[in-house]
């Protein structure tokens, strides 16, 4: 198995997130030779970096998820997202010179070929369990929800990469939403899932956003009648793109919960 060293910008429009994802185009050098069981080391360029202890952490590719194209790629090239797991995180971070320099032969390229076993480094566990801080909760909310890589992958595919309520993405902000919780039900197939933007799926998932089960029509709580989200209200939630709508007996049971 190889092991890469990728480029991590934080203020790019990709879809990483550190521990979980790092998403590529394909085309670029080094990106069809990425396998599953290959380790990813995440790195963050000079102009995201505030110093040169630059190099994050590392985990294992479980899973190469292809995506369509950026819609501010004039390339139209295809994406890959590579998942990873047992992610562990250097801390404190590393620098170059921390691991006897820079091993990249081409500094220009995002993902480099390395000859380095990091695992010598010292380096912890990546631990999922939030603090108080607001940007944590929100990253351990969306490593938890797109754990679920099948279903998710089935969704975006069901909904031709759109959100049900709103019509749009962009895709890294798209998650599967179960009707029925998984954690109770065990329901993973697409009758118990609608493909929803973040911000919707928290009202979803909190009850301020609801679905009638036999007209699918969406009503937004009224405590959000001067919020953008109100707009929703009334509109009619977006069938797949086989025409089906989800299960209108998980929509009743939810509305019971």
């Amino acid at each position: 198995m190889a092991t890469w060293l990728v480029l991590h910008n934080e203020h790019s429009d990709y879809g990483d997130i550190i521990g979980e994802i790092y998403e590529f185009p394909i085309g670029i050098p080094n990106s069809k030779q990425i396998k599953i069981g290959d380790t990813l080391v995440f790195c963050l360029t000079k102009k995201s970096s505030e110093s040169n202890k630059r190099i994050l952490g590392f985990g294992q590719i479980i899973q190469l998820e292809p995506r369509p194209p950026m819609a501010n790629d004039k390339h139209k090239r295809e994406r890959f997202a590579a998942y990873l797991t047992d992610y562990r995180k250097f801390n404190p971070l590393l620098s170059f010179d921390d691991i006897g320099g820079d091993p990249r032969t081409n500094y220009t390229n995002s993902i480099s070929r390395v000859n380095i076993d990091f695992s010598e480094f010292g380096n912890e566990p990546f631990n999922p369990i939030p603090n108080d801080d607001f940007n944590e909760k929100q990253q351990y909310a969306r490593i938890i929800r797109r754990g679920q890589f099948q279903f998710r992958e089935e969704l975006l595919k069901a909904y031709d990469y759109k959100c049900a309520v709103s019509g749009h993405g962009p895709i890294n902000v798209l998650e599967a939403c179960h009707i029925l919780p998984h954690s109770k039900s065990g329901i993973n197939q697409l009758d118990n899932g609608i493909l929803l933007r973040s911000d919707l799926h928290n009202l979803f998932d909190d009850g301020y956003l609801r679905i009638q089960p036999s007209t699918y029509i969406i009503e937004v709580d009224s405590t959000l009648s001067e919020t953008p989200y109100y707009k929703f209200n009334g509109e009619k939630l977006r069938a797949r793109g086989d025409g089906k709508q989800p299960n209108n007996e998980y929509l009743q049971k939810r509305n019971k919960l």
